[in-house]
C-alpha cells in the first residue's frame, strides 16, 4: 500500500500522541517559568527604581557644630576678661583666623594681633 504499513509502524515505535502531550505540557511549563521569571525581574527593577526615586542619593550632610555664644551680661561687663594662650589653634570667632588665644572667662576663641584687635572688638560691641 505504498508505506502505509511503515508509518503506522512508525507510529507504533514511537507514540507520538502521548509524546506529542508531554512536550506540549513541557513546552508550556517552560514558556510560563521563563514568563515568570522575567515579569520577576521586571518587578524588581521597578521596585529598585521606585526605591532609588524615593530616596535622596546624596551623601549625608554632618550636622553643623554650633558655637554658643555668651550670655551678653557675662560678654560685656568688663570685667575679668583676660587673654590667655591655648596650645592649639582655633579659629578666631570674630575673623575667623587662626588664634592660639582665647577669653579666660567667655572660652572664646579672639585675634589679638598688631593690625586687628578681635579680642577688644568682640567685647565691646
Amino acid at each position: 500500500m505504498g508505506g502505509v504499513d511503515l508509518r503506522d509502524m512508525l507510529i507504533k515505535l514511537y507514540k507520538i500522541e502521548i509524546r506529542g502531550k508531554k512536550m506540549v505540557y513541557a513546552s508550556l511549563l517552560l514558556f510560563l517559568g521563563s514568563f515568570s521569571r522575567q515579569r520577576m525581574v521586571a518587578l524588581f527593577c521597578q521596585r529598585m527604581v521606585a526605591l532609588l526615586a524615593d530616596q535622596d542619593c546624596s551623601t549625608p550632610k554632618r550636622p553643623k557644630l554650633v558655637k554658643l555664644k555668651p550670655y551678653d551680661s557675662v560678654h560685656y561687663d568688663s570685667i575679668q576678661h583676660w587673654p590667655e594662650a591655648v596650645a592649639d589653634k582655633k579659629r578666631c570667632r570674630l575673623c575667623f583666623a587662626y588664634a592660639r588665644i582665647q577669653c579666660s572667662k567667655c572660652q572664646v576663641s579672639l585675634c589679638l594681633v598688631k593690625n586687628r584687635n578681635c579680642f577688644k572688638i568682640f567685647h565691646t560691641q
